[in-house]
């Protein structure tokens, strides 16, 4: 599918990316961190832990497609 995306991107909606499942993996854990610190009492809320929420390069490079691999994700 990645393949197929780059290579008729006409046919697919640029804000709309195929990732891997080591990706996938790595941002549900993160996404359940987050959500597990927003049910804490006196914690801060969802959004405003979203709002903290920061890309390291690596992600968004290789969402970019600029690097293979997410590696070294913190």
């Amino acid at each position: 599918m990645w393949e197929r995306q780059l290579r008729y991107p006409e046919h697919y909606d640029s804000t709309d990316r195929i990732m891997d499942l080591n990706f996938y993996t790595n941002f549900e854990q993160r996404y359940d961190n987050i959500s597990e610190e927003a049910t804490r009492v006196g914690g801060k809320s969802f959004a405003q832990l979203l709002n903290e929420f920061v890309w390291n390069d690596n992600m968004i490079n290789y969402v970019r497609r600029i690097i293979p691999y997410h590696g070294g994700i913190d």
